[in-house]
């Protein structure tokens, strides 16, 4: 079996997939932990403490874990010619998502509809993955969206 040295395109290509894997992980990272904030306050006092206390500190351990793996890729060969994250499609998708979520919750807050600010935040999560078709070349995202 042959040695593999680190300027073999299957080397670029697994350094382009670990850093893709940890942006993935930044991205989710930062939604996720909106969502917990969202959450945390909807609940009581001492409960919406110890979940947004908790999902800070489980997401501070995996952005540091993530950060790492960046940090690990930029000595690893890289010739991977297309950046899905520069997708057009990847980038609305993305930030319809980041601006439709905070203005259907803040709506629906003032409005005291906060019944359907979790639904709605799904509906707009789903809709977002039909921009990741494209950019990402999954069809996948369709079963998601």
């Amino acid at each position: 079996m042959p040695i593999m040295n680190s300027t073999t395109p299957h080397s670029a290509a697994a350094s382009a997939h670990v850093r893709g894997a940890a942006t993935d992980a930044l991205i989710a990272l930062a939604f996720g932990i909106l969502w917990a904030l969202w959450g945390g306050l909807a609940l009581s006092d001492l409960l919406g403490l110890l979940s947004v206390v908790g999902a800070v500190a489980i997401a501070g351990a995996l952005t540091t874990a993530a950060i790492r793996l960046l940090l690990v890729t930029q000595r690893m060969p890289s010739n991977i010619p297309v950046n899905p994250f520069k997708a057009l499609s990847y980038r609305l998708a993305t930030l319809f998502e980041a601006i439709a979520i905070p203005v259907a919750d803040t709506l629906l807050g003032k409005e005291h509809h906060a019944i359907f600010i979790a639904p709605v935040t799904a509906m707009i999560v789903g809709i977002h993955f039909f921009g990741q078709v494209s950019a990402l070349k999954a069809r996948m995202y369709l079963g998601a969206g």
